[in-house]
């Protein structure tokens, strides 16, 4: 059971910062194209 809550924790926590990363390079081609 602990290994599955950590797996889960761990593919959370990978979305996020792809989703992150994500939104770091939607904001940065926004703000060129605002420049």
């Amino acid at each position: 059971m602990p290994l599955f809550i950590l797996k889960k924790a761990f593919i959370v926590k990978t979305l996020s910062v792809l989703a992150d990363k994500k939104t770091q390079g939607y904001t940065k081609s926004l703000i060129k194209k605002l420049k």
